[in-house]
């Protein structure tokens, strides 16, 4: 058999080498012209955020309020169940449990719709060019709508309850930051791990259960800090262990330590430039995962 060369009309013999063309895994876009596209497509991710955000709730009696009532009800479960086992409550418990729920929900969110954001937004990612962070990024950022009503809610319940107000409570918008930047480097992660381990998609809500009660969410930290052994040193990988123990530290009253507020800076700085990293350098790849 024989193929026409271009140019001459000479003619070669087909060759039986198979060529197979793959993306390159590993290779990084410029990096200021990726963010910068990202940047203009900040109206379509704040779009996407409030449709996401009001999808969950279309047809419902109580519409958004349920983005307000869901979080409630489960503080109140767990404040119910842990008063029941333990034998403890009280307003002081209460608080912390409402808190909790509120602020980690925030990084469920993220993780959980921002980590399976490629694979559900297949159709887009095969038939469209535009950088795929702009996904996870725009349901963390409809993630941070849904919690802006909850601060409210709480705000009210931790005055009727007369929760303690200290100096802390300056340091809030920073802890904040440094849960947004914690969760979208674990989020970049995670969106990348479910398109190449489709298991992930399944395993990833188990995995938020454990990060759950791994985190002084439902349990004071000064609890979680006794468990023994190995178990001790799991929570210490915990990238929002320190993280939430000041949020617990600042809505008792008191002021978060420095070094818990360093760890949790440390990993606020680490996280996102590695999972960045980790997205981007396969984002090539993704459209070949997913067919």
């Amino acid at each position: 058999m024989t193929d026409l060369a271009s140019g001459a009309g000479h003619q070669r013999p087909y060759s039986d080498v198979e060529y197979v063309f793959e993306p390159h895994d590993h290779s990084l876009p410029d990096i200021r012209a990726y963010i910068r596209d990202v940047w203009d497509r900040r109206a379509f991710m704040v779009a996407n955020a409030k449709a996401e955000a009001k999808s969950p709730y279309a047809g419902t009696v109580l519409g958004e309020a349920w983005q307000v009532l869901d979080p409630l009800f489960q503080a109140m479960i767990y404040m119910f169940l842990f008063t029941a086992i333990r034998g403890k409550g009280g307003s002081g418990y209460f608080l912390m449990v409402v808190s909790g729920v509120f602020l980690f929900n925030f990084t469920m969110v993220g993780l959980g719709r921002g980590g399976r954001a490629i694979q559900r937004s297949k159709g887009l990612v095969l038939n469209s060019t535009f950088p795929l962070a702009t996904l996870p990024l725009s349901l963390l950022y409809g993630g941070f709508l849904e919690l802006l009503p909850t601060l409210g809610v709480y705000a009210v319940l931790h005055l009727l309850f007369g929760g303690a107000i200290g100096a802390g409570l300056f340091t809030l918008p920073l802890l904040f930051i440094l849960q947004v930047a914690i969760t979208i480097g674990l989020m970049l992660i995670f969106a990348t791990l479910t398109v190449y381990v489709r298991d992930m998609s399944n395993l990833l809500d188990y995995i938020l259960r454990i990060l759950m009660f791994i985190t002084p969410v439902i349990y004071p930290a000064a609890q979680l800090q006794q468990l023994p052994g190995i178990l001790n040193a799991v929570l210490h990988l915990n990238p929002l262990f320190t993280l939430f123990t000041s949020y617990q530290t600042v809505f008792s009253g008191g002021t978060p330590q420095a070094t818990d507020i360093v760890q949790s800076m440390m990993w606020a700085m680490i996280l996102p430039v590695l999972g960045f990293r980790f997205f981007v350098s396969r984002e090539r790849g993704f459209a070949l995962r997913l067919q």
